[in-house]
């Protein structure tokens, strides 16, 4: 995606800026929906700007060398102390899901 797009986006998507729109697919039945669907979109969103990375096909992943980083909560940059907290909380729900 280009920068100016993934900026614009994080800025101006509902689901983005609000974080707790629910996504409507009319041709998704419930069940396929609830498989493809986090209902539970974060706050803080991270547009990752990177020139290098590869496909991991044993994970299934693409991991990405950034070079910058910026954060958005609610539509608008991300203050460090923001970051820091969503980072926090990220990592214990990790820690809680590993019990």
């Amino acid at each position: 995606m280009h920068r100016e797009c993934a900026e614009f986006a994080v800025q101006v998507c509902p689901f983005i800026v609000y974080g707790s729109n629910y996504r409507k697919n009319p041709t998704l039945n419930t069940d396929d929906m609830a498989r493809m669907v986090d209902n539970d979109n974060p706050v803080i969103f991270c547009v990752s700007v990177a020139s290098r990375y590869r496909y991991e096909p044993s994970a299934g992943v693409f991991v990405i060398h950034p070079d910058e980083q910026l954060w958005f909560l609610h539509g608008k940059p991300a203050t460090p102390e923001q970051i820091a907290d969503a980072k926090n909380k990220a990592q214990a729900e990790i820690e809680s899901q590993k019990t």
